[in-house]
Formats: C-alpha cells, structure tokens, sequence
C-alpha cells in the first residue's frame, strides 16, 4: 500500500490473481493486502464469498455488472483502502477517478486530485527499482523482462502525468 491505510488490488486476468494468489497462500506475504478479480466479480458465488472472507469491505453490489464502473466499489471503501489495478483499463474504473502509474498497475486518485507530491511518488518509485536486479538473464520472455516494461511503463506514465498536469518541478 501507499499509505497508511490497508491495499485492495483489483486485478484482471488469471496469471495475475494466480501471481497474487501464490504470494499469500505460499510465500505469506501482504496477507492483508486484498486481491480482487474484476472477471470474478462479475459472479455472485464470487462476491459472496468475498463478503463472507472480507466482512469489512462494502459491496455495493450483487456482481458487478459487465459494462459496470467500479466507482460504487472503490466510493464504499476508500476511506481505509487504498485501492490499486493492474490490467484494469481507465473505462472500467470510471471518471471519477485516474489511474497513477506505479512499479506495478496503478494507484486510483479522485479525479479532482492536483499532484501534490508527484515527486515523492517518483522517488518512492525509484527507491524500489534501485533495489531491483534488472539484468535481463535470459533471450526470452520471462518474468525479468516483463517486470522491466511494467517499471518503464511507469516511467513513462509519470512523464505523460508531469505533461498533462502542466508540473515541471
């Protein structure tokens, strides 16, 4: 999490719930961290079963419906989660709120949100790249590479952010 508040992931596709997944159940780490499939949620077995593992959490919902924001989920909640996405796309997490590039996925803001202490995040960013071992091992594609586009990707996000908003400290 970014903050002092706990972390909802809302995640799509499956070799990114199973990344998570393996993380919690098998290497027990950021158990507190919640992780969510947008595909799941989408189920009634799966929300109620998430209301039952995570009574804290609101759902503002039965399933969330296919063309369906997730402005009502991240509004019941965010006074003490943060909420982050990866793979999630801007159409899916509603105007209300933008997507800030992070190491992996992104971090959601309020839209109206000015970048207080954008180069703060650029420097929590690099703070954990700087303990990254980045050297590509293989030819292949392979987890390395794919971790280094997701830190290029942010790099590049922060760019595209320092643009849009007009911030050049």
């Amino acid at each position: 999490s970014s903050g002092e508040k706990q972390a909802i992931v809302i995640v799509t596709g499956d070799s990114t719930i199973m990344g998570f997944d393996y993380l919690q159940m098998v290497e027990q780490k950021k158990r507190k961290t919640k992780v969510f499939s947008l595909e799941k949620l989408s189920h009634k077995w799966y929300v109620d079963q998430a209301k039952i593992k995570y009574p804290e959490i609101g759902f503002p919902f039965e399933r969330i419906q296919i063309n369906e924001t997730l402005e009502s989920f991240i509004a019941a909640n965010e006074r003490e989660y943060d909420f982050h996405v990866v793979g999630v796309i801007n159409e899916r997490v509603g105007k209300a709120y933008r997507q800030i590039p992070s190491v992996i996925g992104s971090h959601l803001k309020k839209q109206e949100a000015k970048f207080e202490d954008y180069a703060g995040t650029i420097r929590f960013i690099e703070t954990k790249v700087s303990n990254l071992d980045l050297t590509l091992h293989s030819k292949e594609y392979d987890f390395e590479k794919e971790l280094h586009s997701f830190i290029v990707k942010s790099y590049a996000g922060t760019g595209y952010e320092f643009q849009v908003s007009n911030d050049s400290t």
